[in-house]
């Protein structure tokens, strides 16, 4: 639609010019926000790449003028702040779980560990109950303790992938240790161990299913739900 409605001929379209990407670009300041744009600008490219076709554009002309046209960006394009995350979220939640209950406690200490470990929910979660694979999802192996240079004992969890180690094969560990109060995730996880006793080679927060007694990974849909 672009092209058409300023007459760009067939012949000027692909490989994309700078000039008309730019232009294209610049057309909706005050319209879209900066990150829309960079995806709209991510998509060409891709279809760039995809059929063999060379990419003429300017990296840092580009991000310039997207820069700029996200310093325009009217305020709808962008969702509002939320409240933060913080431990006495947690203990209110912490109330309202029974933690003698299979699923509760699997939930609590992964809520707690995410938290204190600052990782994505879905690092530590699958899903899907059946898209449990151990060389992509943490394990009870997982863990292990380590002593941190002020002689605090800390608790280390490999995660075999996350998002911004995918391709890496190695996956990325982060740490959490004991804490005062009700959020205490290192509490949180040896009730959860106690109450579901998993196995080295289950995901770190299988639960037992109370009617057919089948160990069932954590999703992040039945920690959100």
């Amino acid at each position: 639609m672009f092209y058409d409605t300023r007459g760009i001929l067939d012949t000027d379209r692909c490989p994309l010019p700078q000039l008309i990407l730019l232009s294209f670009v610049s057309t909706y300041t005050g319209v879209y926000s900066g990150s829309t744009l960079s995806n709209y600008v991510a998509g060409l490219r891709a279809w760039h790449l995809l059929h063999g076709r060379p990419w003429l554009i300017d990296a840092d002309t580009l991000k310039a003028t997207i820069e700029g046209v996200a310093r325009l960006a009217p305020p709808s394009s962008k969702c509002p702040q939320h409240a933060p995350f913080t431990p006495d979220i947690i203990s209110l939640f912490k109330s309202q779980l029974n933690l003698d209950s299979p699923l509760d406690a699997a939930i609590f200490a992964c809520t707690t560990i995410c938290f204190w470990c600052i990782a994505r929910l879905g690092e530590f979660t699958i899903p899907s109950i059946n898209a449990f694979n151990p060389a992509k999802h943490i394990t009870r192996s997982c863990i292990s303790q380590v002593v941190d240079r002020n002689s605090f004992t800390v608790w280390k969890f490999h995660l075999p992938q996350t998002k911004t180690s995918q391709n890496t094969g190695h996956g990325e560990s982060v740490q959490c240790a004991c804490q005062d109060g009700p959020s205490n995730p290192i509490a949180a996880l040896k009730n959860h161990l106690c109450i579901n006793a998993v196995t080295p080679d289950k995901h770190l927060f299988s639960w037992s299913h109370p009617t057919s007694k089948k160990r069932c990974p954590l999703s992040k849909r039945e920690l959100t739900n």
